[in-house]
């Protein structure tokens, strides 16, 4: 896009900052946002919006340029970008369903943190930072119960667990307890691991099941807990400071190459001559590519894949044996695992990193996690107080009393003699009723995606309140929050400037090879060679050595290789040499003699004797057009544009506000 101005969106969608705030950029003693800087054929532009782009581009250390020279080269930047964008919306371009596409896509994505809370987010995502400082080993029992359980069967799975916790908390062994209750649950580390789950971390587990280990104290077992699976009660056992994250190598020797005691000493024979010879000094490297058995990693010098102390692909033993290494490059002494004998080298230990280096990780796992969903709610809660949100669930219960088995297999359908026109739910001066929900529940509904009727209806219900609460904030953001009104227009605006400029310069000028020839023709004294050398530029150690060359050359003008073969097969440094033709003022040494036909020399150029041979010297001339075609649709481009914004002045009336434009400029 060459020489498009700087505001114009590249358009791949950054993640945009924002203040959810309706305030203006307005700066104290200049216009008011609302005043109008120009118009263009009637459509007015406003200072606040020329402010807002202005500043974006035009801030050096959080100040803003504002002086007349600055502000009066953007403007008539911005004029010229106005004219493209008014010119593709009389086009209809904004109307087509390739720009309500894309334009929805990106504005949907604008809109996300508009629709959280964001004191909620920013407070998620130190919580889960603060938690990433520590493992967690714990245990748990769990008793299965599934989201949509009959209360019936809520309150028997409550008294189990129940059951449970107060068997622990009389004195009982966790595990035999955990061994109990192992036939109420599928987890199978109730039966096999008295319900241990070994070492995690946040992320690690679901939300309520992370929260409520990083909130119980180490050695007592909490509450029960509700989660997707069912009741748990945890146990922490142990809680310990974040390692690191390794870069590790190993040289391992199998064991199971053959079988009894000799295979066995054998190995272990050789994992010690292997250590000792790491003692000796040898490569770790060279060692795990000729020794190590592990043929996944040896090829590479037996390096592992970054590893922390909770990684359930590696045997616990390596994983212990590398973190207890002191420093990088310290490997250690041979030890045994399942698999046979190990050497573990440590490359790099990286520990934890701050904050703010960590902050946008975590922000994306956190909005992919379902404690994402506390945000939203918030943001709910506040919507629906901002708006009079008012609801009549007695209205629901007419779906309620229609239950059956059509909303458990996704064949729910409307009862043809209900009219439902009950009045469901109000926000602002929008009222949903019972109609509204019957259209969303035959869209929404999923085949065998409950059990339980009475659930079904509230999810869906929940589903479509949340849907229309959110669609009715959405449709707000513009008149409430400036930033979006400006970040929105700011994305639609490029895209048109992208689709119609490509329509009439880039693509154009790509596409139009007459074109590009006659504007080639129009200006072949922009594209002319300098004068030109066809030479060999000789950089010797000595004057010796180039009136050998010299003298080679001009017994056989071809041998240049071998001569440079031959020449340097006992010193490497005797001569160097680059055959080009060059352009006046390409090399600074060509510059230094008379440029004819023959040889030439500058005694000392940076230490070397440099010896030239000049086989042609050619005068300025034409370049090719072949040989520049880009460079020529590059220009043409240019021509086609500086063409196109004179057709647009020509088009449309451009009335620029000099009294509030001399306002602006300080």
């Amino acid at each position: 896009m060459k020489n498009t101005i700087t505001l114009v969106l590249a358009l791949f969608l950054a993640q945009a900052t924002f203040a959810q705030s309706s305030k203006s950029n307005g700066s104290a003693g200049g216009p008011a946002p609302d005043e109008i800087l120009f118009t263009i054929n009637g459509e007015n532009v406003s200072v606040g919006e020329f402010r807002y782009i202005y500043g974006k581009n035009n801030k050096k250390d959080e100040q803003v340029d504002y002086s007349r020279e600055k502000v009066e080269e953007y403007l008539d930047l911005y004029v010229k970008f106005k004219l493209k964008v008014h010119e593709a919306r009389s086009r209809g371009l904004d109307t087509t369903e390739k720009f309500t596409t894309e334009f929805g896509t990106y504005r949907k994505q604008l809109a996300q943190p508009y629709l959280k809370d964001k004191k909620v987010s920013e407070k998620l995502i130190k919580e889960a930072y603060e938690r990433m400082q520590w493992e967690l080993r714990a245990s748990h029992i769990l008793v299965d119960l599934e989201e949509d359980a009959f209360p019936s069967d809520t309150l028997k799975a409550y008294n189990l667990i129940m059951e449970a916790y107060e068997r622990v908390k009389g004195g009982e062994e966790f595990a035999d307890v955990a061994q109990d209750f192992s036939a109420y649950t599928k987890d199978p580390s109730l039966s096999t691991r008295g319900g241990d789950l070994g070492y995690f971390s946040v992320f690690n587990m679901i939300y309520p099941f992370e929260s409520a280990a990083y909130k119980a104290k180490q050695g007592k077992v909490t509450k029960p807990v509700r989660t997707r699976f069912g009741y748990h009660i945890v146990l922490v056992t142990d809680k310990r400071p974040y390692q690191g994250e390794m870069e590790a190598a190993h040289i391992m020797i199998r064991t199971d190459l053959g079988t009894g005691q000799e295979q066995e000493g054998l190995a272990e024979a050789k994992i010690d001559s292997i250590y000792n010879r790491l003692q000796k000094g040898e490569s770790f490297d060279d060692l795990a590519r000729t020794e190590s058995q592990h043929y996944a990693s040896a090829s590479s010098g037996g390096k592992l894949r970054n590893f922390n102390r909770m990684a359930n692909w590696l045997p616990e033993e390596m994983i212990n044996q590398a973190f207890d290494l002191k420093a990088d490059g310290d490997f250690s002494k041979p030890f045994k695992t399942e698999f046979g004998w190990h050497i573990i080298k440590r490359n790099k230990l990286e520990a934890l990193k701050s904050y703010d280096d960590l902050q946008n990780t975590i922000k994306r796992k956190v909005d992919r996690d379902s404690r994402s969903q506390l945000s939203q709610n918030s943001a709910l809660k506040r919507i629906k107080a901002e708006n009079r949100f008012k609801e009549k669930t007695k209205a629901l219960f007419a779906f309620r009393n229609e239950r059956d088995s059509g909303i458990i297999t996704g064949t729910w359908t409307a009862d043809a003699d209900n009219s439902y026109k009950k009045k469901l739910f109000r926000i602002g001066k929008t009222t949903y009723t019972q109609k509204d929900f019957a259209d969303y529940l035959l869209e929404a509904q999923a085949k065998d995606k409950f059990k339980n009727a009475d659930y079904a209806i509230d999810y869906y219900y929940d589903a479509f309140v949340t849907q229309e609460v959110l669609a009715y904030e959405d449709n707000m953001l513009e008149a409430k929050y400036e930033d979006f009104k400006n970040l929105a227009r700011e994305y639609r605006e490029g895209i048109l400037l992208f689709e119609i400029t490509d329509n009439e310069v880039w693509t154009r000028a790509m596409k139009d090879t007459s074109g590009q020839r006659t504007y080639y023709d129009g200006h072949e004294q922009e594209y002319m060679y300098k004068e030109r050398a066809d030479a060999i530029i000789f950089y010797c150690n000595g004057k010796e050595t180039a009136d050998k060359i010299q003298e080679g050359l001009l017994a056989d003008n071809s041998n240049i290789n071998e001569l440079f073969k031959s020449m340097n097969e006992e010193n490497s440094m005797t001569y160097s040499f680059s055959k080009d033709v060059y352009e006046r003022d390409q090399e600074e040494v060509l510059n230094m003699v008379e440029w004819k036909a023959g040889f030439a020399s500058v005694p000392n150029y940076r230490d070397r004797y440099v010896l030239i041979k000049f086989n042609d010297v050619m005068e300025p001339s034409v370049k090719p057009f072949k040989e520049i075609r880009g460079l020529v649709i590059a220009d043409y481009q240019d021509y086609l544009e500086a063409n196109w914004i004179e057709e647009l002045r020509s088009k449309y009336d451009v009335n620029i506000h000099q009294e509030v434009l001399d306002n602006l400029i300080q």
